[in-house]
């Protein structure tokens, strides 16, 4: 069995700490924007009368129960997720209110391949071409 890679000292330190793409927030923040955007609509286009607090009090409570599950959520599980690159072992850690994760040293990893990016990428490589 190989001995994992630690400095003199014996311990093992942090190469590379990273989350995922931000690209996986686009959607949720397009969302969010347009859930805020409605909401103002509503609430102006609701007319005066004894009803409209109540209107307003619901069209909020909506819009704000939306952005919790929608952007809110989403956002929080980006920034609680995250890739650990040590000197010793690769750490996959994720969870909002609970917390789980993966250790897997870095001698059981054999082999990384990147996905190609992109459709055209993805024709390249799948015709056998070069995907870089």
């Amino acid at each position: 069995m190989r001995r994992m890679a630690l400095d003199p000292s014996g311990q093992e330190h942090s190469v590379l700490l990273l989350h995922p793409h931000w690209k996986v927030l686009l959607w949720p923040v397009i969302f969010g924007v347009l859930v805020i955007a409605a909401a103002i609509v509503v609430l102006s286009l609701v007319p005066a009368g004894p009803a409209a607090g109540t209107a307003r009090l619901v069209t909020a409570a909506s819009a704000v129960l939306l952005l919790l599950i929608w952007t809110v959520r989403p956002a929080l599980r980006w920034k609680t997720t995250t890739y650990e690159l040590t000197t010793a072992r690769l750490r996959l850690r994720e969870g909002i209110l609970t917390r789980t994760g993966r250790d897997i040293p870095l001698a059981r990893i054999t082999d990384v391949f990147p996905e190609p990016a992109g459709p055209a990428a993805r024709c390249r490589a799948a015709a056998g071409g070069v995907t870089g």
